[in-house]
């Protein structure tokens, strides 16, 4: 028999601490890493329901609430994400519809909408969302395959290597930052691009607390292309289970006629390739029905388009559309300052 528990803290637990930490295929946004993560942050949180079966743990769904907008009313912006989720053992269906039904029960009316984000491994085909409520969206990736070698991924990415030339031709070097010295300079790149954006961007503490709970393990670390021993762009990589994800990524607007960011993504890919990962995940792509600068930028890079496509679940609708016009009014005030 099937039952669902809800944690937002899982520390002691060592039964599902164990069953995370074994599971070959889970990805990092489904951890404890996370759960710990939005639970520190300023206008997050997050929850994880654990699925049994005559008391054997068989899935687990972790859950991150948002209330990023301070400056509006939470119950216009609060919204639940669900990254690479719900993750079932061997991909049990049974395990993943217990688990979104019992979410939908426990979250009721606390969120305007869940939106879930799938990761190329997950195993929950489309008919165990719609079942359960969820409209599909179609929505694209692209994977690098890293155990084809460094020469094949070199080979595949033909559109940009001459950026990648020029970018060391013009003196731009790759490695791991400073933490110490340059964490503050990382954050400044990316908050310059989402200001341009008008897109909410985790504030410093975030990430700061993300180093705090990965980095020492190797799973959250910060590459950067340097000019002249200066940080002039960044990839926020998380590195888990034979995955790089690109979390977050971008350089200096005035930097970019040197190709930071071509070759930073592609000395990431090199780092996985000579470090045993299998697979560059590029994060995501957009709708594939709208035009979107990145997914062309991604495009080059010779990677596998997938289309993961992503979920979405209306709990209060009337708000759903009142939403839409306050996150623009947002961005307004976002654009004034």
């Amino acid at each position: 028999m099937h039952k669902v528990e809800v944690y937002n803290d899982i520390n002691g637990n060592f039964e599902l601490m164990e069953y995370l930490r074994s599971s070959v295929d889970i990805s990092v946004f489904q951890t404890k890493y996370f759960l710990d993560l939005y639970n520190a942050t300023k206008g997050l949180e997050g929850i994880m329901l654990v699925c049994k079966n005559d008391g054997r743990i068989t899935g687990v769904l972790l859950v991150q609430i948002q209330d990023y907008f301070s400056s509006l009313p939470g119950f216009l912006t609060r919204r639940a994400v669900i990254i690479g989720g719900p993750y079932t053992t061997d991909g049990d269906l049974e395990s993943a519809q217990v688990l979104l039904k019992e979410y939908r029960t426990y979250i009721g009316k606390k969120v305007i909408y869940t939106q879930v984000r799938r990761l190329y491994q997950n195993g929950i085909d489309n008919n165990t969302f719609t079942e359960n409520g969820y409209t599909y969206y179609d929505h694209l990736n692209f994977i690098v395959s890293l155990t084809e070698g460094e020469e094949m991924c070199w080979k595949n990415m033909y559109p940009k290597r001459r950026n990648v030339r020029k970018a060391k031709k013009e003196g731009v070097e790759f490695t791991e930052i400073d933490y110490d010295r340059d964490m503050d300079r990382a954050y400044d790149i990316l908050e310059n691009i989402y200001k341009r954006a008008r897109l909410p961007l985790p504030e410093k503490k975030y990430f700061e607390k993300a180093l705090e709970l990965m980095g020492k393990e190797g799973i959250f670390r910060v590459f950067g292309g340097y000019l002249e021993s200066n940080l002039i762009g960044v990839i926020y990589a998380l590195c888990y289970k034979g995955i790089i994800y690109e979390w977050y990524t971008g350089s200096y607007n005035e930097f970019l006629n040197v190709r930071p960011n071509d070759l930073i993504i592609w000395e990431t890919i090199r780092y996985g390739i000579r470090n045993g990962y299998r697979i560059f995940d590029f994060g995501g792509a957009g709708n594939p029905n709208k035009e979107y600068g990145v997914r062309d930028h991604k495009k080059k890079f010779g990677g596998i388009e997938i289309n993961t496509g992503r979920f979405e679940l209306v709990h209060k609708p009337m708000i759903m559309k009142i939403a839409g016009t306050g996150f623009r009014i947002w961005q307004m005030m976002k654009g004034r300052k």
